[in-house]
């Protein structure tokens, strides 16, 4: 071999390794991890945020609902009330479509509790189910003892859930009479506030996110409901757990 090539030969060989060092940085920096040929896209693992307690509700077409009979299944829950004004009719129509989403996997359940135990009967629910022509075997609205019901929101689901008399919401508005705002007190991301009478005697202060509940019952996630984005996270996140076995 020439001496004289051996320099640009060399040199050559060094302007090769260094494309390929520019092209790994790159692929890092805008493709990531994933981006390198061998690893895994896989979704991230999701969050657990603890287990769902025992319970034993009544659903809208009088039988009883537990947290043993939703085990197995990838369920999604929320709390509502029929006569709620403000988020809940738009959360129903949120489930509603999750319901037509989901109508080819056998595996999912649609849990909406009501917070106003008193006036949702399992009569009251199963025709404000109808209105959003929930399948009674896949999509459960459930009531019970009062006392019951806000204990799982609160310590069972973490989710906001009480019941404010009549002095505390000095600002807050019916949405009977044509209202909609909240006490200063209470955030707005999420939350409602209502009053369930017509006198307003008492108002209802709720959370409006959904709970992702996996085959163990185990919640996995929180999502906005009022949010496409966050209802796009929790389609992906149900098509997860549902690939996972029990």
């Amino acid at each position: 071999m020439n001496p004289m090539s051996r320099p640009v030969l060399f040199a050559g060989l060094i302007l090769v390794i260094a494309g390929c060092i520019s092209f790994g940085a790159w692929t890092w920096l805008h493709q990531g991890p994933a981006g390198w040929v061998g690893v895994s896209n896989a979704p991230q693992r999701l969050e657990d945020y603890g287990e769902v307690p025992g319970f034993s509700l009544v659903g809208q077409s009088g039988q009883v609902v537990t947290r043993k009979a939703l085990e197995g299944k990838v369920w999604i829950a929320n709390f509502i009330f029929t006569s709620c004004q403000l988020t809940c009719p738009l959360q129903s129509a949120t489930m509603a479509r999750l319901q037509a989403d989901l109508q080819n996997e056998p595996d999912i359940r649609l849990v909406s509790i009501t917070v106003d135990p008193d006036h949702d009967t399992p009569e009251v629910l199963a025709r404000y189910a109808g209105g959003f022509h929930a399948d009674p075997r896949r999509w459960f609205f459930l009531t019970g003892e009062e006392r019951a019901i806000y204990t799982l929101a609160q310590k069972g689901f973490r989710l906001s859930a009480t019941i404010l008399p009549p002095a505390a919401p000095t600002h807050a508005t019916s949405a009977r009479s044509g209202g909609s705002s909240l006490p200063d007190s209470q955030p707005t991301n999420g939350l409602q506030a209502i009053a369930t009478s017509g006198d307003a005697t008492d108002t209802l202060v709720h959370d409006a996110r959904f709970a992702l509940v996996d085959r163990t019952a185990r919640i996995r996630g929180y999502y906005s409901s009022l949010d496409p984005e966050a209802m796009a996270r929790l389609r992906d996140d149900v098509r997860t757990l549902l690939k996972q076995e029990r």
